[in-house]
Parts: structure tokens; sequence; C-alpha cells
């Protein structure tokens, strides 16, 4: 019996331990080399409003082989500048977009964002523009109103424009006359 006993003791600590072996060539050769999952992009709430840890890259990997990359600048967005200043430069026209991932673009290359694109097409159009991109992935309706408030009103832009990519019904996306107002009263 005593036999017996320290056989299934062997079988199970060989059973254990060719588990382990195989979920550590699992974790480091098979999704650390031929299976690499996306960087993570942590969120944090300053002022009420959801955006990313300020000064982080990270990776996306797509199933087609591609790889996207975004930069974090120091507010938390995703964007070819480093800093939003708040102060709107003299002479140019300031456009802030505000969103979801289309705007945030974890799916495209940072510089082939469509806030980016609207920026190269007017300065090359002969208008002075400078466009900021406040998006984030999976935002709702009521994160674009802190945004609004918080982000956008100090930044003076001239026009704000709001992109949303929902599958709920146009009246839910429409915004209300109270919203109308706070763009007025943002001086947009």
């Amino acid at each position: 019996m005593r036999a017996k006993l320290r056989h299934l003791a062997a079988n199970l600590v060989l059973l254990a331990a060719s588990l382990f072996v195989s979920l550590l060539f699992a974790e480091f050769v098979v999704f650390g080399i031929f299976l690499k999952p996306d960087d993570v992009l942590a969120n944090i709430s300053l002022n009420g409003v959801v955006r990313y840890l300020p000064n982080t890259r990270a990776t996306f990997r797509h199933p087609d082989g591609r790889e996207t990359h975004v930069s974090i600048n120091v507010q938390g967005w995703n964007s070819t500048k480093p800093d939003y200043v708040p102060a709107r430069p003299a002479g140019r026209l300031r456009i802030a977009v505000v969103g979801d991932s289309y705007v945030h673009g974890s799916f495209i290359n940072l510089e082939e964002g469509f806030p980016e694109v609207i920026e190269r097409e007017l300065t090359r159009a002969g208008v002075a523009a400078q466009v900021l991109r406040f998006g984030m992935d999976g935002a709702p309706l009521s994160q674009y109103r802190h945004v609004l408030r918080r982000r956008c009103a100090p930044s003076s832009p001239r026009w704000c424009w709001f992109n949303s990519c929902t599958t709920t019904s146009t009246k839910a996306t429409a915004f209300s006359d109270a919203h109308r107002l706070e763009l007025s009263q943002a001086r947009l």
C-alpha cells in the first residue's frame, strides 16, 4: 500500500512539474514571441475626465500582422503634440475633436488619424490650424460633456467637433439644447 502511495505521489509531482513547464513555455514563448498581446493603456481620472496615463506609449497588434503605435501626451491624449498649451496661438485656427475610439485612433498610426489629416489639409489650403484630439476608447456621451467643460473650454478652440460612432438611435446621440448652451458658454 505504501509503495502505491509513493508511486501516486511521484506521478502527481511529475504532473505538476509538467504543467508548470508547459505554462512557462506558453507564457514566455507562445505569448512572448508568436502571439504577443496588445499593450494595455492605463486609464486615469483627472478633474472628472477619464483619459490615459500621461507620457505613455503602446503598440496594438492586428490579425493581419500590422502594428500601430500610440503616444499619449502630457495631458493624457493620443496626439502628435506632446503638450496642449491652453492659450490659443495667435493667428491660428484651433479645433478640438472630441470622441471615442475613432478619435483616439488606436487602430491606425498616429499621423494617419483624421484630426491630423484635417490639420494637414487646412495647412495645405493656407489656413494656419491646430487640431487637438480628445479621444477615449469606448467613451460614452457623458464623457464628451466632461471633456467639453473641463478640457476643451480651457484650450480655447474656435471650433469643437464631436465624433460619435455608436449603434444607438439618432435621438440618443443628438445633443440637447443644454449641450448647445454649454458650447456657446465655452466661447467655441
